[in-house]
């Protein structure tokens, strides 16, 4: 026969009821919700209590006017659910052309080829339909099927999640895709920006800000899920500035800890620490590694260890210091040969390179070539022979040799005592192939007369750091030994015998030997007068 609205039910179910006894209180939770306190009666120990004066509800929360007892009698009839609830064959879907309902849709499934439209849902079955539009929740509690279209978030229709690609997800943002995580789990990030000064792309923020708290890119190999290796922001101070730490795990079934694997860290100042949490110069280094030197491992327990592993002879791996464009010291080593090195040391002198001094791998040691000549040191050591270094020197003020010359079969050469006395093997060069000789010395008692020698003691001398940075020889008063020396004064002897005498006031110096040849024409010319005295 015809009728006017839905189909008849087969059958109507029984009122549901909400049995509460044992709870107390005045606030309770409904197991359905309502719209009004009229769709439900409750009862307090058999007796039904008055709508909106002895309770109210909100959706699924009952509030009682006054506080119920765990020992009352204590249950909820659903009046509206009893008059409304429909139990269909289960083999019947409900089906509809297009529908909007107010209250709660509860299916094991339900199709639509029309809209859907309700304030809330849940669906414990699938849903399917053409279009579809909820203004309250939805809630699935099986498989929720879009079958490669969009689900759309926004009113615009612009940002949505899909999977139009098979095996991948889409995430897009005002209609441009965002994000995606493809077949193999690669996550991939899409922007466009011309910014050149702002940080642009993968952003990742710690909201809870605190001195500590730490953002991390965290790295791991482990099947076990482990985290391995991270690169973590640290908090160290006010709105979220911090140092930038480079963690590393390096035990096999152990997990990161920032703290104690942290390997490298750069601070909010810029500095770089390696082995310190708190770099105070640009870099710095440190190996608090108690191991004992050994040259056969020499590279292995370095602090900092430079190599460059191309082949060949002149190929070499150093470090520059400089301070202005022309101003620069370098530290090179040098493949001088397939099987030798050689370090170097150097410096920038106007506009061009030039080495200082250069340790070969042989012991050689050369200091202090000239600019327009690289070839020309103005010392070279080198020892090859016996326990002796080829120059030894010391000051202990034992009285013994301060410096010491040897030669290949360790013997000594040429000594200079801690007193100033000079010794000198084979006696002092004095061939006439070094000499251009000028004449005859003819200065005799007539200048030997008027010097006078004196009798002193050296003075101590300091050097005292300048202002300008500069250091400054100062002579003090203090002997700097109890040794009497006998000796002239440069000054006294420059008035009488300039010509060996040397230097500028303050440095002056005298020439003995040239004092000795003085004093051997004044023994010929004392000789003379004793032979003329003695043929009278």
């Amino acid at each position: 026969m015809p009728y006017v609205g839905n189909p008849l039910a087969n059958a109507f179910s029984s009122r549901v009821k909400q049995d509460l006894t044992g709870q107390s209180g005045t606030s309770f939770t409904l197991t359905h919700a309502v719209s009004s306190a009229n769709d439900l009666s409750v009862y307090i120990n058999h007796v039904r209590q008055e709508p909106t004066t002895a309770y109210t509800v909100d959706y699924n929360t009952l509030t009682t006017t006054g506080s119920v007892a765990g020992t009352d009698d204590f249950y909820i009839i659903y009046d509206e659910l009893g008059l409304q609830s429909i139990a269909h064959d289960s083999a019947q879907a409900m089906k509809a052309t297009s529908g909007t309902f107010t209250g709660a849709i509860t299916a094991t499934g339900v199709t639509s080829s029309g809209a859907v439209s309700g304030t809330t849902g849940t669906f414990s079955g699938a849903v399917a339909g053409t279009t579809g539009t909820f203004s309250g929740a939805v809630t699935a509690n099986s498989t929720l099927d879009m079958n490669g279209t969009e689900l759309i978030l926004d009113a615009d229709g612009d940002t949505s999640i899909t999977s139009d690609t098979d095996d991948e997800i889409d995430f897009k943002t005002a209609g441009t895709d965002r994000f995606l995580i493809d077949s193999s789990g690669f996550l991939r990030q899409r922007f466009t920006s011309d910014n050149s000064t702002t940080a642009e792309g993968f952003f990742i923020n710690n909201m809870q800000n605190s001195t500590g708290n730490n953002t991390s890119l965290i790295f791991s190999n482990d099947s076990g899920g482990r985290k391995k290796a991270a690169i973590a922001h640290i908090d160290t101070g006010n709105y979220g500035a911090g140092d930038l730490v480079f963690a590393l795990d390096g035990a096999d079934s152990g997990a990161l800890h920032l703290t104690n694997d942290e390997k490298m860290r750069i601070a909010s100042s810029g500095n770089v620490g390696i082995g310190t949490t708190n770099p105070g110069t640009k870099l710095q280094i440190v190996n608090d590694t108690d191991t004992d030197y050994n040259i056969s491992t020499a590279t292995t327990n370095a602090v900092l260890n430079l190599k460059n592993n191309t082949a060949g002879a002149n190929n070499s791996v150093g470090m520059s210091f400089s301070t202005e464009s022309n101003g620069e010291w370098y530290l090179t080593a040098v493949q001088e040969t397939s099987s030798e090195c050689a370090f170097h040391i150097g410096a920038r002198a106007y506009g061009s390179r030039h080495d200082r001094m250069k340790i070969n791998s042989d012991g050689t040691v050369l200091i202090g070539n000239k600019d327009s000549n690289p070839t020309a040191w103005g010392l070279r050591v080198f020892n090859v022979h016996g326990t002796h270094a080829t120059i030894e020197g010391w000051n202990d003020n034992s009285g013994g040799k301060n410096l010491n010359l040897f030669r290949h079969d360790d013997a000594s050469i040429f000594q200079v005592s801690n007193g100033g006395a000079v010794w000198a093997a084979g006696g002092y060069s004095s061939d006439k192939a070094f000499k251009n000789i000028i004449g005859d010395c003819t200065e005799g008692w007539s200048k030997l007369k008027d010097v006078q020698p004196k009798s002193y003691r050296h003075k101590r001398i300091s050097n005292v750091e300048q202002e300008d940075g500069t250091t400054k020889e100062v002579f003090s008063d203090d002997d700097m030994d109890s040794n009497i020396h006998y000796g002239v004064i440069a000054q006294d002897l420059k008035k009488v015998l300039p010509d060996i005498t040397y230097g500028e006031e303050g440095k002056m110096s005298v020439d003995y030997h040239g004092l000795l040849m003085v004093a051997i024409n004044t023994i010929k010319e004392l000789e003379t007068r004793i032979t003329a005295l003695e043929n009278k």
